[in-house]
């Protein structure tokens, strides 16, 4: 992100906040963008053309109960959780009853204690949460679901306006150059276009 805007000439500060925060700091102008949002995830920020990331989300559910292997149509129907504010009912076209959790943690308790059939997340929170709080996962089974774009939201004024469009005018070239490619090297993460 810091490396698409330098080459305009301008410089990032980065704020840390909850994701709901973030959301709302953009939403009452006191930030001028968050990251990784989902397109069209809210109706009020102004969304560029280029992504910078994709996100793999993962289906987390018991596997005593599963006679088929997992896949979203396996949502159909059933009692599905993701965390807070995520609206992955969007991304996923089955009837589901929906709950909408704060943390992973809880996510694993609930799905423990028969509350909810499958919890859907992004691979990489769910990977980090099992490093960090080393469940016991062998009941546990883990199913690919699908991939979104991971996106820059910024707020819905001029300056907003400004930067979506110095964003995309970056990445419409800067994207395929192996500069952008080897940020993604250096770090360990895949490249995140075809």
């Amino acid at each position: 992100i810091s490396a698409v805007f330098a080459r305009q000439g301008v410089e990032v500060t980065f704020r840390t906040y909850p994701y709901a925060r973030a959301v709302q700091q953009v939403k009452d102008h006191q930030a001028d963008g968050w990251v990784a949002s989902f397109m069209k995830e809210k109706s009020f920020p102004l969304y560029p053309n280029y992504h910078f990331d994709k996100n793999e989300q993962t289906i987390v559910y018991l596997k005593h109960k599963q006679n088929a292997p997992v896949s979203t149509g396996s949502l159909s129907n059933k009692r599905v959780a993701w965390l807070r504010d995520f609206g992955l009912d969007r991304f996923i076209h089955e009837p589901m009853h929906i709950n909408e959790l704060d943390t992973i943690e809880s996510a694993f308790q609930m799905l423990e204690k028969d509350r909810i059939d499958y919890f859907v997340g992004a691979k990489s929170d769910i990977e980090d949460f099992i490093k960090n709080h080393q469940p016991d996962m062998t009941s546990f089974g883990m199913a690919y679901a699908f991939h979104l774009g991971l996106y820059m939201a910024f707020t819905d004024n001029a300056r907003g306006a400004q930067l979506r469009d110095m964003w995309d005018a970056e990445m419409a070239h800067f994207h395929t150059t192996e500069a952008f490619k080897s940020i993604y090297k250096k770090y360990g993460y895949p490249y995140p276009f075809p």
